[in-house]
């Protein structure tokens, strides 16, 4: 860690992250997830909007109560009422933090707000001035930072500096900025800001046109070194920065993102899992890093690539993540390989034949089924065995029993073998050694 550039993990899942639609929690499931978040190994906990209910209120008190080792914040807005109430919210943590906002761009100042420039950067002062009175660490937020103009942006920034924050936080609100153009911005303001050197700079992205993750890597190639996200990406409209996806480019691409945390990234699916069932709220199986599909594989030629060597197709651990293992999915993408495994796993050893005949009617099962489960693989299986038998025993061969004659039903033994007959054989790749004439069929790479 010493070796690296150390960024901080700013956790807004009780905070921005509640205010997605579905997504509220009372006292007690604020209390469980931050729990959670505080062994996940996040470094500052923004536990909710003090001033936006007594149950928030009450739910901010209680984190800072309970969990001792990370920064609790709790947001306020420019004024007195809401910085008062933040204190008190936090006030008993070990660490206490006050964020408090403002709107900077031309379009918030004047449409929402209907306030001038000069009484921006006023109230802006004075609400760190303020803040700093009751807690030395505050944080400031310039709202739409990304569509404010620079100049004027750069001058409220060197107003709170002076006032005493020690986080200037550069919030892409409505997520309008792309990685460059963001990237530029961290820089300018590094470079233009008189006294930033001194604070910490901070990202917080929203997602709107799915750059939220890629615009916070890029604040911190220039130099942001906090950056604020959502377990899951859950936020406003489209969602935060995923804090999960951040971390883990961090540490699978040390050698374009030279940075580290102190994130213990095995809980990560966890903290995931609590989430949603607090919420209620479903992530998409293809959700990088803890959606259900995230370490699952179809398609034949990746499934014999992971079965040989899951380098082939993983480039993280699902334990380094927290996922308990790599999921095979059984499906008409399967190969052979994929589908030999799996019942071996369920304890029958298949011989060439067998496996061609099974495999033949599994595909066909499976351009039907979106997924074959083991139930109907033992089926499968049992049916293929039974026919066989049933063969032998008309050319006058004994029967052997058979372990999967326990198995429920299978159909008569005429229609399996009609079954078999029409079930088009998968194409083969056929290679120079005839015993490798069955590897599995090139599916999309």
């Amino acid at each position: 860690m010493a070796e690296r550039d150390y960024v901080r993990i700013f956790d807004t899942t009780l905070r921005d992250g509640e205010q997605s639609p579905g997504c509220s929690m009372n006292v007690g499931e604020k209390r469980r997830l931050a729990c959670q978040l505080d062994r996940l190994g996040v470094d500052v906990l923004e536990a909710g909007f003090p001033i936006s209910s007594e149950g928030d209120f009450q739910a901010v008190r209680a984190v800072a109560q309970e969990i001792r080792r990370p920064v609790i914040a709790a947001l306020a807005r420019c004024c007195q009422a809401d910085i008062e109430r933040a204190w008190q919210a936090v006030e008993a943590a070990e660490r206490p933090r006050i964020h408090t906002f403002l709107a900077t761009s031309d379009i918030h100042l004047q449409h929402k707000l209907k306030i001038s420039r000069r009484d921006c950067l006023e109230r802006a002062r004075d609400a760190v001035c303020l803040a700093k009175s009751f807690c030395q660490d505050v944080e400031f937020s310039p709202e739409d930072a990304t569509r404010s103009d620079v100049e004027f942006l750069c001058e409220v920034l060197e107003a709170v500096i002076v006032a005493g924050a020690t986080t200037v936080n550069i919030p892409d609100t409505v997520g309008y900025a792309v990685p460059a153009e963001y990237a530029d911005l961290i820089s300018t303001l590094r470079n233009r800001v008189r006294g930033i050197e001194q604070v910490t700079i901070s990202a917080h992205c929203h997602n709107d046109l799915g750059l939220a993750v890629a615009n916070s890597l890029a604040a911190v190639a220039a130099g942001a070194r906090q950056v604020e996200c959502t377990i899951n990406g859950i936020g406003e409209r489209a969602g935060n920065a995923s804090l999960e996806e951040v971390v883990m480019a961090m540490r699978v691409r040390p050698d374009r993102y030279p940075y580290c945390t102190t994130v213990a990234t095995e809980h990560l699916f966890p903290s995931s899992q609590l989430l949603t069932a607090i919420t209620g709220v479903g992530v998409q199986p293809n959700k990088a890093i803890i959606g259900r599909n995230a370490f699952a594989h179809e398609a034949g030629i990746h499934q014999d690539g992971m079965i040989k060597n899951p380098l082939t197709y993983e480039i993280m651990t699902p334990q380094s993540v927290g996922v308990p293992s790599t999921r095979l999915v059984m499906g008409k993408h399967s190969g052979r390989h994929a589908l030999q495994i799996r019942c071996e796993r369920m304890g029958f050893q298949l011989n060439g034949r067998e496996l061609d005949m099974v495999y033949r009617l599994f595909i066909a099962l499976a351009d039907h089924a979106k997924v074959v489960d083991d139930g109907r693989i033992l089926d499968l299986i049992r049916q293929v065995r039974i026919a066989r038998t049933s063969s032998r025993e008309c050319s006058g061969q004994p029967r052997t029993p058979l372990a999967s004659d326990a198995h429920v039903g299978a159909m008569p033994v005429t229609q399996l073998s009609n079954a078999v007959e029409r079930a088009p054989a998968p194409p083969l790749v056929t290679t120079g050694n005839e015993s490798e004439q069955h590897e599995d069929y090139l599916w999309g790479v």
